[in-house]
């Protein structure tokens, strides 16, 4: 992309400057709150952790611990339903991938639900899904918000001369 900048007259000739792309930008962006909308996120990271080091099966990982994060947001973290949203952050880098999901529900105690045995039904076990996908699960309440940021890191070596 060239943006055109003229520097103080007409008559001067305009400075060109060029934005250097980077394949490890972050990516933000707000989905509403519907699960037919999480296939955009599940492309979403697919295409941001491409450039990066993660392999197809980590990128799987991310992908299914990133849908169960977004499910969570949209059943349970959008208390006006349908017209809430869910934000997402992709921050890819050259050996791991961040995800962060944020939503404006009631919140929960997740010391809580990970000490409940997964026999009383069904809730919490995509906490523990998730738990099992990524390396490193943060749980954030701050300002009304509430975000759960995903680290799946490579497990490649990145043995750089």
């Amino acid at each position: 992309m060239f943006r055109l900048r003229l520097l103080s007259h007409a008559t001067r000739k305009p400075r060109i400057r060029v934005r250097e792309f980077n394949p490890f930008r972050p990516i933000q962006i707000a989905i509403p709150s519907g699960e037919q909308y999480v296939q955009e996120v599940r492309g979403l990271i697919e295409r941001v952790s491409i450039p990066t080091c993660l392999t197809r099966d980590e990128i799987a990982e991310l992908k299914l611990a990133a849908t169960e994060a977004c499910l969570n947001a949209i059943r349970h973290g959008s208390p006006r339903g349908n017209s809430d949203t869910v934000g997402i952050r992709v921050e890819p880098d050259l050996d791991r991938v961040v995800v962060v999901v944020r939503d404006r529900g009631p919140g929960f105690n997740i010391r809580k639900i990970r000490q409940r045995p997964l026999s009383m039904g069904e809730s919490g076990r995509g906490v523990r899904l998730i738990d099992s996908l990524v390396d490193r699960v943060d749980y954030r309440h701050r300002f009304r918000t509430h975000s759960v940021r995903l680290l799946k890191r490579s497990r490649c070596d990145l043995a750089l001369a």
